[in-house]
């Protein structure tokens, strides 16, 4: 299930996500708020919160992920992952090395960092900090 967050800026989508997301959930509710943001604003941030209960994608929902991402991806400044289960880290982490994504905390004003005292308090591994970081994952 996706949850669109009500309290988003103009430039930002903020989803709160659970159980196994479907072609439904991406049809429904995310796709249309990314596309209104993108006929507002050129460029974005995304902020996803994971529940524990996360389960992942059906795989028209996964297809719906990765063709819209292919799609869009330039016009995303900051993507912020928080909650992320550790299998979805590591899926992030192996494509971020084919791409300009970098699992660390952003230091941009106004998005999640160490200290900010993130969704359930989740925090990013110090490991992983970098200056300008394009993807957060705080796990």
């Amino acid at each position: 299930m996706i949850e669109l967050l009500g309290d988003s800026e103009e430039s930002i989508v903020g989803v709160r996500v659970s159980g196994k997301l479907t072609a439904a959930d991406y049809e429904t509710y995310l796709i249309p708020a990314l596309d209104r943001v993108f006929e507002r604003e050129k460029r974005a941030r995304f902020l996803v919160l994971m529940e524990e209960d996360f389960d992942g994608w059906t795989l028209d929902a996964a297809w719906d992920d990765f063709s819209y991402w292919l799609e869009h991806r330039a016009a995303f400044d900051k993507v912020a992952i928080v909650g992320a289960p550790k299998w979805v880290e590591w899926c992030i982490n192996a494509w971020a090395s084919c791409s300009r994504a970098s699992s660390a905390c952003s230091s941009a004003p106004g998005w999640p960092r160490p200290g900010d005292g993130c969704a359930r308090g989740h925090r990013p591994r110090p490991s992983e900090q970098q200056d300008d970081p394009w993807m957060t994952i705080i796990a």
